[in-house]
């Protein structure tokens, strides 16, 4: 019981998971108002914006940053891993959200009549645009040189 305690209470753990399921919120009620239908999908689903993996490798770097410094050595994997997953958002997401499209294309001509029923290609949730990843990003530099700052 100790064990489970110690691992809740854990900032590094408690504080990205409710930044994410915080973001996922956020996408389902904007998705409630925009659409006005409740999609539940949309809490445990991944793409859309803002992105929350990325939000959540940048809250980590943040709170490493913060409490452990910016010297560390965890704090320099932190940051490369979350350059990672931004790297992944803007690339990897944006080229599945083309592929989208094209399938999309592809159901809406005459004589691909067949595939409407078999595919279900309306993925364009998944692109990020290059612009949304380094607002990301300047927001993290700003927070890690206002805590530059508080330590000077």
């Amino acid at each position: 019981m100790n064990n489970f305690m110690t691992f809740i209470q854990n900032k590094y753990i408690y504080v990205p998971f409710l930044l994410w399921f915080c973001i996922q919120l956020f996408k389902l009620i904007y998705d409630l108002v925009t659409t006005k239908k409740f999609n539940f999908k949309r809490i445990l689903g991944a793409g859309g914006m803002p992105s929350s993996h990325s939000a959540v490798v940048v809250g980590i770097t943040t709170l490493i940053g913060r409490y452990e410094g910016v010297g560390t050595s965890i704090f320099a994997l932190s940051l490369i891993t979350a350059f990672v997953v931004m790297y992944d958002a803007c690339g990897v997401r944006r080229a599945a959200g083309k592929q989208a499209e094209l399938l999309n294309k592809l159901i809406e001509t005459p004589r691909t009549v067949w595939c409407r029923g078999i595919w279900k290609a309306s993925r364009s949730t998944w692109t990020h645009a290059s612009s949304s990843i380094c607002r990301s990003f300047n927001r993290f530099n700003y927070r890690v040189n206002s805590i530059n700052n508080n330590y000077n």
